[in-house]
């Protein structure tokens, strides 16, 4: 059964929050953009700065190119807003290609320096900023069918910016304050849960670990009922998720596919299959203009 995603006001939060970084002249674009587009403001997923290059803002799905030319002086001054002048403080995730400000991921592309293991990003040319696009509405009837599969272990499975987080966090609510009210743990990596959203949830959010880290700690020490872990990508994270699963705790996880079956293909998710980990599966895709799901029971 396909569900809609409608907006909401948490996202032109995000989105006005993404547009006090960007240049004065790449705002007015946007802008002036935003008095023929409907909605733009809630259904703006992306925000795209390329130094001296071609920026563009991605709605609902369809890409609207902006042409005002930002310079790398102004990508400069955009990131040390993102870090509050304290680029040091985001080290580590700067590290791995982004920064996480009030829920919003900005992915950094740029020249990598390498020193040993450790990795620095220089020569800033573009910005990415990840706003998540719409609220998820139909979180609520995944919630409520997954109650009536015996609330299995679920993967959600979409392309990139198909909308797989977005539909994390409003499920994270729907199980932390449902008739249940299941502990549940989200191993937030990468900074994209906002714990306010979550003071009436019995949710827990551990935010910056590495996912395999956060996972074991979710299980070991936080009695976690139930994990939330996005984006899965290679095997230590498999194996971490294998010995929750062991441990008897329910798992919501989330992986690139386009499909089931391209789900079942993914090299990093062959353990998880083999095991019979996931009971459930949700296809998150575009029909007729709407974002929706298709939820299908895994039987082995």
């Amino acid at each position: 059964m396909i569900k809609e995603i409608k907006g909401a006001a948490r996202s032109r939060e995000r989105f006005a929050a993404a547009l006090g970084y960007l240049p004065r002249g790449a705002v007015a674009e946007i802008e002036e953009i935003a008095r023929s587009v409907d909605g733009l403001a809630e259904r703006t997923s992306e925000i795209r700065i390329r130094a001296d290059g071609l920026s563009a803002l991605t709605v609902g799905g369809v890409g609207y190119p902006l042409f005002y030319r930002a310079s790398r002086s102004e990508l400069s001054d955009m990131l040390y807003l993102l870090t509050g002048g304290a680029a040091y403080a985001h080290r580590d995730t700067m590290a791995r290609g982004f920064i996480s400000v009030g829920g919003i991921r900005v992915g950094i592309s740029g020249l990598a320096r390498y020193d040993g293991e450790s990795v620095g990003i220089g020569e800033i040319s573009s910005l990415v900023f990840r706003l998540g696009g719409a609220e998820c509405n139909f979180a609520e009837d995944l919630y409520r069918e997954l109650c009536s599969l015996g609330m299995p272990s679920l993967l959600v499975v979409s392309p990139p910016m198909g909308g797989k987080t977005t539909a994390l966090r409003a499920l994270a609510g729907y199980i932390g304050r449902g008739r249940e009210q299941l502990r549940t743990v989200v191993v937030d990596e990468r900074c994209e849960f906002d714990p306010g959203e979550y003071r009436s949830a019995a949710v827990d959010i551990l935010r910056g670990y590495r996912r395999y880290e956060g996972i074991e700690q979710a299980y070991r020490t936080m009695a976690a009922e139930v994990i939330i872990v996005d984006e899965i990508a290679n095997r230590a994270e498999a194996e971490a998720l294998l010995a929750a699963n062991g441990a008897g705790v329910r798992l919501i996880a989330s992986a690139h596919a386009a499909d089931l079956d391209g789900a079942r293909s993914r090299l990093c998710l062959e353990d998880l299959w083999r095991a019979g980990v996931f009971g459930a599966v949700a296809v998150i895709r575009r029909e007729g203009g709407e974002w929706g799901y298709e939820l299908t029971e895994v039987t082995g």
